[in-house]
């Protein structure tokens, strides 16, 4: 399947530092970005204001189904420049996508060493309890309904040490930002062990 690429969902914006805390996760790879991945272009777009709206310093891409993430991460389907295409420190995966879903590529991730430190945030309109266990045992790192809001995206990736917890927008106080359910991660140390509270068994 010929990858899209996402003249759209490329955003502007200095190659990451250290001192954020946003870091290429693929030894050896140049830069990074954040990197979306959702069938609809509307919540595709709708993410990536979201993610924009926290000033990180990382170029956003959108790509539009599973096929062409792997596509993407494998530097092949007219994503091979990663001076264009840099490899990510994030990839925001729905899971719910034609063809390849998100479950489909949270397993080829993990089958590959070299893309298992790739930390993946699951986003889906589904809620029941069974859906998000999956996502978590095949190694998502967390797990947002959609759609996406500022203040939930922002609490999960300082959960996930993707952003610094002082670091926060303009003018933005540092209290009041939302803990962010989670489920006990398999293979993980992760200490967080409640239940999502938006799902239904």
């Amino acid at each position: 399947m010929p990858a899209k690429n996402d003249n759209l969902g490329q955003g502007s914006g200095a190659a990451p530092s250290a001192q954020t805390g946003l870091s290429p996760p693929n030894p050896g790879a140049p830069g990074g970005a954040i990197l979306i991945a959702d069938d609809s272009p509307d919540d595709a777009l709708h993410s990536k204001i979201i993610v924009e709206k926290l000033h990180l310093p990382a170029p956003v891409h959108l790509v539009f189904s599973g096929e062409d993430v792997l596509a993407y991460l494998e530097g092949q389907g007219g994503f091979e420049s990663r001076a264009a295409h840099p490899y990510p420190v994030l990839l925001l995966l729905d899971l719910r996508m034609p063809g390849m879903d998100g479950y489909e590529v949270l397993k080829w991730l993990r089958a590959r060493p070299e893309h298992q430190r790739l930390p993946v945030v699951v986003m889906s309109v589904v809620r029941e309890l069974r859906e998000v266990s999956r996502a978590y045992q095949l190694g998502a790192r967390s797990f947002l309904i959609k759609p996406l809001t500022v203040d939930e995206l922002r609490a999960t990736l300082q959960s996930l040490a993707i952003v610094p917890s002082a670091d926060l927008l303009p003018g933005e106080r540092k209290a009041g930002n939302p803990s962010m359910p989670n489920l006990p991660e398999t293979g993980t140390s992760s200490s967080a062990g409640a239940a999502p509270q938006n799902c239904v068994e």
